[in-house]
């Protein structure tokens, strides 16, 4: 999988196809368009992902990834990839696009700043924030005279005057100061072409400042390569073509091999020789006189080319109306390990980030299963034999029914597929980091969408199949620790929100839910004597052999009475520091009795009866379960480690490796 690319014929006249995939780290792809090979690769240090790339007019490549705010130049001449600028105060780079005056103009994160490059003269040139309030400034469009940033987690259009230097918002009927996202713009004459959080583009006339179609889909969008007003944009795994004069929407045809969840990355018209067509069809058709006939010959006219962030690709010959289909031949990555746990059978649920599920057996060794464009999983819970993903985005649950079959289906029949969708939370919900079950329930907490501050607690029926969600029983904070003991349900809390907004509290607290009234009986601050700062984050939470109620904060734990609230001892195996804002510190209860933890990113051993514990890895990890094979897992980045409960060496068991690119 990946979020950029770019596609051109390079001064010696070869057309290449420039492919970032994510892993660990993320690797920077030249291919040859034609004979579909690799021929240069770089990998970028400490980045899982590049989302910003763009090609100069000087015919190099120019791209960033997602954490230290380098950026690099590709030039196919010298095959050879340099950093030529760094924004370190904006390490992330969303957005990259050239200018018309040779200049690459960047959009990031987390200061919605603006920077722009000039290759001519070397200068790298921070245009400042283009909002005060939010953090993302997420697309960008380049002309001669202005350039366009789109913002989030609240969203704005914003206008720089490349003259003046002076900011201006135009207007966005019904989407301006909602909390969203401008992911990507396009400037077309005098037409913007805006992406609202990936559903959708808005057609925006800018000389009379308002909005003048809505395009449903997520992605890209071309100018007919003729220069009239019709564009080609994919929805709903259709190719469809809008005419702005008209505006009117026409279905061409369908998209043959496409996911439905997969976004455009790149459309742009081509041209190809003849030899250079024949080399595509021989790769793509293999023979099959009639796909070719139907397709015809395009050699020299201009040909649509389309590639997702799964890395398909498909040629569109608009004289035929028809379609070719391919797969860019990009090498499996080890993905970043985002979720783990294991079940009563001993199997181990990974969860790759930004996508992919692994079903690990222990006893086997291996891989048994994998799904390699599952949504991310933020956190796993178990009911009635079945397996719950909570995913991101917009907070999905994934049922997998362990006495059938694991399979994934086509778009048209996904609900026979296993896992299946169980149901969406809703609710402007997130990232659901916490699960568990009590009284054949299954209970769900939540981070909320970016710029809002109150997550929810969800309630699901397995068997009538029906969910409830209260987004108002931790207000200004979000739930990322759940304990179920009797018919009341122990929530622990974050002081932040989703990203792209501040906290509102300075405090989390612990509230209890009666679990048969469905309310809230009583929220407090615990008093924890082995804490050091006030808690910003408490959880994961878990009910002990003992009874009692264990928590976790930061590099604390404690143990509290039930009902009561009461902490009745408590530990401090590190100081309490920034360790993150959302993943609980996971609490995993050994048949030896003792207690496995994550407290700290460090994988911490404790005895319950004395609280006295060892250190056994000092990290940094934040993922660890207890197998049912004697040994403990845990994660480090790509890495998935293991451990005897009997605490020895760590000996690397796996590598999480993604089936795609």
């Amino acid at each position: 999988m990946g979020q950029a690319v770019a596609a051109g014929r390079n001064r010696s006249g070869a057309l290449e196809l420039y492919f970032a995939s994510n892993g660990n780290p993320a690797t920077f792809y030249v291919l040859d368009l034609i004979e579909g090979r690799i021929r240069f690769s770089f990998d970028l240090p400490g980045s899982d992902a590049v989302w910003a790339m763009a090609i100069g007019m000087d015919g190099c490549v120019y791209f960033s990834g997602t954490s230290d705010g380098v950026v690099y130049r590709y030039c196919p001449e010298s095959k050879q990839v340099d950093p030529v600028a760094a924004a370190a105060e904006d390490p992330f780079f969303w957005d990259m696009r050239p200018g018309p005056d040779g200049t690459i103009v960047s959009a990031t994160y987390p200061r919605s700043k603006l920077f722009e490059y000039d290759p001519a003269t070397g200068r790298f040139t921070d245009l400042g924030r283009m909002s005060e309030e939010d953090q993302y400034a997420r697309g960008v469009a380049v002309t001669a005279e202005g350039i366009y940033a789109g913002i989030g987690s609240t969203i704005r259009l914003i206008r720089l005057d490349r003259r003046t230097g002076e900011k201006d918002e135009l207007p966005l009927d019904g989407f301006s100061g909602e909390k969203g996202f401008i992911d990507r713009v396009w400037a077309i004459n005098d037409t913007l072409f805006v992406s609202v959080d990936q559903q959708q583009i808005v057609v925006y006339d800018e000389p009379g400042r308002q909005i003048t179609a809505r395009l449903p889909g997520a992605g890209c969008i071309v100018q007919a390569p003729d220069g009239e007003d019709s564009f080609y944009y994919v929805s709903e795994s259709k190719l469809r073509l809008y005419d702005k004069t008209t505006n009117r929407i026409v279905t061409l045809c369908d998209m043959p091999g496409m996911n439905s969840s997969a976004k455009m990355k790149l459309m742009q018209w081509m041209t190809f020789s003849d030899a250079e067509w024949a080399g595509i069809e021989a790769r793509l058709l293999s023979g099959c006189a009639e796909a070719e006939s139907r397709f015809g010959n395009p050699a020299g006219k201009p040909v649509l080319v389309l590639v997702s962030c799964y890395a398909d690709i498909w040629y569109y010959n608009p004289q035929t109306n028809e379609l070719l289909h391919g797969v860019l031949d990009i090498p499996p990555k080890p993905l970043s390990i985002q979720a783990m746990d294991t079940d009563e059978d001993g199997l181990l649920y990974i969860g790759g980030y930004h996508r992919g599920l692994c079903v690990y057996s222990p006893a086997e060794r291996s891989a048994i299963a994998q799904v390699p464009a599952f949504p991310q999983i933020e956190g796993i819970g178990f009911l009635n034999k079945n397996v719950y993903f909570g995913t991101y985005t917009k907070a999905n649950v994934y049922v997998y029914d362990k006495s059938k079959p694991l399979t994934m289906m086509p778009d048209d029949r996904m609900k026979e597929a296993n896992p299946r969708l169980a149901f969406p939370i809703g609710h402007r919900q997130d990232r659901p980091f916490t699960l568990t079950s009590g009284n054949n329930r299954l209970y769900i907490g939540t981070i909320p969408d970016y710029g809002l501050n109150s997550g929810a607690l969800t309630v699901y029926n397995e068997p009538e199949r029906e969910w409830a969600v209260y987004p108002d029983v931790a207000p200004n904070l979000s739930i990322v620790g759940l304990a179920s003991k009797d018919d009341l349900l122990y929530v622990g809390t974050s002081i932040w929100g989703g990203l792209g907004r501040d906290p509102v509290e300075d405090v989390a607290h612990l509230f209890i839910w009666d679990t048969v009234k469905r309310e809230v009986v009583k929220r407090f601050v615990p008093d924890i004597p082995a804490l050091d700062l006030p808690p910003r984050m408490i959880g994961e939470l878990s009910v002990g052999p003992d009874g009692h109620i264990w928590g976790a904060v930061d590099g604390t734990l404690f143990v509290m009475e039930p009902v009561s609230g009461k902490v009745l001892r408590s530990v401090r195996v590190s100081e309490s520091k920034y360790y993150g804002k959302f993943r609980p510190v996971y609490l995993r209860w050994g048949e030896d009795g003792l207690l496995y933890t994550a407290l700290a990113r460090k994988l911490v051993i404790v005895d319950p009866s004395t609280l006295e514990y060892k250190i056994v890895d000092h990290g940094p990890l934040s993922l660890m379960t207890l197998g049912r094979d004697g040994y403990i897992y845990y994660a480090k980045s790509s890495r998935l480690y293991r451990m005897a409960v009997a605490p020895a060496a760590g000996s690397v068991d796996c590598d999480m490796t993604s089936v795609i690119g």
